[in-house]
């Protein structure tokens, strides 16, 4: 090229992008202390690009988190226990990611200065420690053994919130295999994270669970006569979950996108409009059909929406696992047991849905696209396979 300039996409030379990086770094570490201007800052170089730049206090403290509890158990018989127990805490200085301090709007934005409060840098985060959660959950179980197996039940009904779930630092996830939506991770206002204070990411206002063992009482069939062997040791076990659906956040990132090119680095949320209805996700049973109407949000393009941070709920969630196991002892080991069996993961195959669409600029508002991962399958629960559909594993165990 004229006058000895490289492309920009070239790794060298006088008009590569390290260069003209490097450049803009020596021009802004020899102005900014002595106060240069953005103007200034040009002067001395003409491709000077205002970085971004990440800040943290001088001072930060530790989270700190107040935890109080109380239980109550009761024997009903020799076998029965009923247990109620109450969990709460609150988290004080929990980490905040502020993302969108220099952020502006020259063609006007409610909420956002015209121009940048400092034109020299791009987006400029700050990491504080001044966020806060709260937690408040009832646990009621029972637990009864008999001679052949056990079986145990709980129900929980709980309300967790907090202004931004994991201190920011990723994305909350409902599903091991992708996900339709991310979580909010930075305040919708720029300076007041406290407007972001609503039900947490992992939000599960009530959940059930259920567990059983219970070894087949076969050997009856023989009626005291003939060998017993190959019907003693049968023995099935599973587990059933269910849970109402996880909060989520309508937004709009069509305005978010067009806001990032001044400096802001967070999620405009979308606004309800007069007459919304079709809002609740509960009831799904398939994919594709909306359980968002696409006239009930939308977007918030002359100023910050008006919705709060996960108020809608998605799909509830159901899972139950089953296991059938034959056990053979060991001669000579008493207290060694040979087991093969099959394992079953959702064994009903019933499909669990993710999230609906949540971003009102997106044609597919409001539709569920994916399904869920069940917690337990053959491939871990962060592997990222798609374990929805109905798994079946063979399985053989020792135990002792």
């Amino acid at each position: 090229m004229g006058g000895g300039y490289f492309a920009p996409n070239e790794s060298t030379g006088p008009g590569s992008l390290f260069t003209l990086a490097a450049n803009s770094n020596a021009a802004f570490v020899g102005g900014f202390p002595n106060g240069a201007t953005l103007a200034q800052l040009q002067a001395s170089d003409p491709f000077f690009a205002p970085p971004s730049f990440t800040y943290t206090p001088s001072f930060t403290h530790i989270p700190y988190y107040e935890k109080w509890s109380l239980e109550v158990e009761k024997q009903i018989g020799a076998n029965t226990a009923v247990t109620i127990g109450y969990v709460g805490n609150h988290g004080l200085h929990e980490t905040s990611l502020y993302n969108s301090v220099n952020a502006f709007a020259p063609n006007g934005f409610v909420g956002l200065p015209t121009a940048a409060p400092d034109p020299r840098f791009n987006v400029v985060t700050g990491a504080n420690t001044n966020a806060i959660s709260n937690y408040h959950g009832l646990t009621v179980s029972a637990v009864h053994r008999y001679s052949s197996g056990q079986v145990g039940i709980n129900y929980t009904y709980s309300h967790a919130l907090d202004e931004i779930s994991d201190g920011g630092f990723s994305t909350f996830s409902s599903t091991n295999f992708g996900a339709t939506n991310n979580s909010i991770q930075y305040p919708q206002f720029p300076f007041n994270l406290r407007a972001n204070y609503g039900n947490a990411d992992y939000d599960v206002r009530h959940q059930l669970n259920l567990n059983y063992v219970w070894e087949l009482p076969l050997r009856k069939l023989t009626f005291g006569h003939g060998s017993d062997a190959l019907l003693r040791g049968w023995q099935v076990s599973g587990t059933a979950f269910v849970r109402s659906g996880l909060p989520f956040t309508v937004v709009d990132l069509a305005t978010s996108s067009a806001l990032s090119n001044t400096g802001y680095g967070g999620t405009v949320f979308a606004t309800p409009l007069t007459g919304a209805t079709n809002q609740k996700c509960t009831g799904v049973t398939s994919a594709g059909p909306s359980c968002i109407s696409s006239a009930a949000y939308g977007p918030s393009a002359s100023g910050f929406g008006t919705l709060g941070r996960n108020t809608l709920r998605g799909p509830n969630y159901f899972n139950s696992d089953f296991s059938i196991m034959k056990f053979i002892h060991i001669p000579k080991w008493e207290q060694v047991k040979f087991g093969i069996g099959a394992q079953f993961y959702n064994v009903f195959n019933h499909p669990n849905f993710d999230m609906p669409v949540a971003n009102v600029a997106s044609s597919a508002f409001g539709q569920i696209i994916r399904t869920v991962s069940g917690p337990t399958t053959p491939f871990g629960s962060t592997l990222g396979a798609d374990a929805s559909p109905r798994l079946i594993q063979l399985k053989a165990q020792f135990t002792f």
